[in-house]
């Protein structure tokens, strides 16, 4: 994780900010405009540092930012794509044996839990497509994936996707 001193902050900082802005600007807020109608919990400075990467944003802040802008907080970060080694972001692997007690329940809970998967998996498609209002096209990959992600065919994915769609 990139702490203020490490060489790699600064850099992530500038793309966070160059998100901030761009969405600001999608929008058609104007730095004074959004103090405004925040009712000054976002000082157009204070913006304005963040945009610039001058200033960090904190968690709390970003996902206030993200509320008031009316986007998921994962539209004002720079796509995954976008982070490097460099960044100071490093692999992370998981076994999940280590983290359920029981190994057994661990095909009861993927069961259960696919529902959710699914509907997560969906998120991520719309917040990377940058559409987060509009009708979602699941692409023959984004099934393909779903289905290897499940142990499920693509045919039970469709399904399940449906059965999402009619409970929405």
């Amino acid at each position: 994780m990139p702490t203020v001193s490490d060489p790699a902050a600064p850099n992530y900082s500038i793309r966070v900010g160059e998100r901030l802005r761009a969405t600001r600007k999608e929008l058609r807020l104007s730095l004074q405009a959004v103090e405004a109608q925040s009712n000054q919990e976002f000082k157009a400075s204070v913006l304005g540092a963040y945009e610039r990467g001058e200033r960090a944003i904190s968690v709390l802040r970003l996902q206030r930012l993200a509320s008031f802008y009316g986007v998921a907080v994962d539209a004002l970060l720079p796509p995954t794509n976008e982070v490097s080694h460099e960044d100071g972001e490093a692999g992370l692997t998981i076994d999940l044996r280590t983290v359920v007690a029981d190994a057994a329940e661990l095909p009861r809970m993927a069961a259960a839990g696919a529902n959710d998967l699914v509907a997560r998996y969906a998120g991520v498609i719309r917040s990377r497509r940058r559409d987060p209002s509009g009708p979602l096209s699941l692409r023959a990959e984004d099934v393909s994936t779903l289905s290897m992600l499940l142990g499920i065919p693509a045919d039970e994915v469709r399904r399940r996707l449906g059965e999402l769609i009619a409970i929405a």
